[in-house]
């Protein structure tokens, strides 16, 4: 590896947060060291490293770990520009409301800090977003990746640095492939189900934190918010899948969702293996916004607000 993909997560440098160059893993670094910096009610750790050894950062925030907590995650695609940023400014609005005392929708943040614990990972993906942003593959994944994305040109890359595009790689699903070297930018689901380390990470981190009794993964789709995998019908889950549906304008999908349209994600995952309830949130309410427009952050968390502070009191 080259000296900058055994990056680490950074200590605080900037002195403004710039949200809507979170797509960029070396300002989201900076970016979550600040933060931490500034804030003590902000824990920064490492989930695990990427294909290229780029740490995975999860924040979390709460008094007690032990406690009742629900896991967000973000930043699967990399020409998701808005999910990370979303986060990010979740992460920083909820630790300046906790020490100036403020309410949130009618709600303490001292009770929601006391109570539950919240954890972050605002981008699964930094392999891919780099690879996006910047061009210029690794040598040790170069020619693979450019046979893989057919060409040197990745402004459509949603895969991570082996191919895998790590939505599609929790479960079994549908489309699962056995040709690892696909000409696609697209991605496959992988070789098997937790193939990749960053997929591997995040559900070894579940397996670990009983506590954590729900997950929301957000993403540039199309406006759903969906809550079933297969048959399987967590409780609470139809109640919170409606609640969250009027927050943020979601519109649910068909419950249950039919085989056929398992497509191997955490949710589906975390259905299966807990029987706890996760919801998969698509944040493009509006046909304006675009993925890859940075700036559309703004509006998503507009509408995502009330749904990232009220979720954790609805499990």
């Amino acid at each position: 590896m080259t000296e900058n993909t055994a990056q680490t997560i950074l200590p605080g440098t900037a002195e403004k947060i710039r949200y809507h160059r979170a797509g960029d893993f070396r300002i989201l670094s900076e970016s979550l060291g600040e933060l931490a910096s500034r804030h003590p009610s902000l824990t920064l750790g490492c989930l695990g490293t990427s294909v290229l050894d780029r740490p995975l950062p999860i924040v979390t925030i709460g008094k007690n770990p032990q406690s009742r907590g629900i896991l967000f995650l973000g930043g699967i695609h990399p020409t998701d520009q808005i999910t990370p940023a979303v986060l990010l400014r979740f992460l920083a609005e909820y630790a300046e409301a906790l020490e100036s005392g403020k309410r949130m929708y009618n709600m303490q943040m001292s009770y929601l800090f006391e109570h539950r614990t919240i954890h972050v990972v605002p981008m699964l993906n930094p392999d891919g977003y780099e690879l996006r942003r910047h061009g210029n593959p690794e040598e040790v994944v170069r020619s693979r990746l450019l046979k893989q994305n057919g060409g040197d040109n990745f402004h459509a890359w949603r895969a991570n640095a082996r191919g895998v595009d790590l939505w599609r790689n929790f479960t079994d699903g549908p489309d699962r492939v056995s040709d690892d070297e696909p000409v696609c930018p697209q991605g496959t689901a992988g070789l098997s189900p937790e193939s990749e380390p960053e997929t591997a990470a995040v559900c070894n981190y579940l397996r670990i934190m009983d506590e954590i009794g729900a997950v929301l993964s957000l993403h540039t789709l199309d406006g759903s918010i969906r809550a079933f995998s297969d048959d399987v019908y967590p409780p609470r889950s139809r109640t919170v899948l409606r609640l969250l549906s009027r927050m943020t304008g979601c519109t649910p999908a068909a419950l249950p969702q039919p085989p056929d349209e398992i497509g191997g994600s955490l949710t589906d995952w975390f259905i299966r293996e807990t029987g706890k309830p996760a919801f998969e949130c698509g944040c493009l309410t509006d046909e304006n916004l675009r993925p890859d427009d940075p700036e559309a952050y703004r509006t998503v968390y507009a509408a995502f607000r009330e749904a990232l502070f009220s979720a954790p009191l609805l499990i």
